[in-house]
């Protein structure tokens, strides 16, 4: 089930918050990239391949599948940024597990820059069992800015 403004209280202007995004990500030593895309019909927002160089020539030790929030939600509310990226993925919950019994390892990671160096993101309990149910560990990236707006 996706969530909407009828039953939760999204804050899109946040106070607490700079920029914030949510990020499903998918790893495996084994199940390329392409073939996550075609098992769950989803387009990544970027993906790499293991063995190849992303990062200072070092190569990547596993494939990883990425889909990101960032350019398809505008919100300082990262629960309306985790819950973009869970509506994603509800609808294929079979294809979801046989991956993840194949050996990809999904989490969702989330970034949240802070505005104030105060408060934080927040998760509603109706995305609990969403996750629960796809056995996603969701865990954040906090920032803390020293800048003034």
């Amino acid at each position: 089930m996706l969530y909407t403004e009828k039953n939760m209280d999204y804050d899109d202007n946040y106070p607490t918050c700079r920029s914030t995004n949510a990020c499903l990500r998918g790893y495996s030593d084994k199940v390329e990239p392409n073939d996550i895309t075609k098992t769950l019909g989803v387009e990544p927002s970027s993906i790499r391949i293991k063995g190849e160089f992303y990062f200072k020539n070092i190569p990547n030790k596993a494939h990883c599948w990425f889909l990101d929030s960032e350019s398809h939600v505008e919100s300082k509310d990262n629960r309306r940024h985790l819950d973009w990226t869970i509506g994603q993925i509800t609808n294929n919950i079979e294809e979801f597990a046989d991956l993840k019994n194949r050996g990809v390892k999904f989490d969702i990671c989330c970034t949240w820059e802070s505005k104030t160096n105060q408060g934080g993101p927040t998760i509603n309990p109706k995305q609990k069992e969403p996750l629960a149910r796809l056995g996603l560990d969701v865990w954040w990236e906090v920032w803390f800015s020293s800048e003034d707006d």
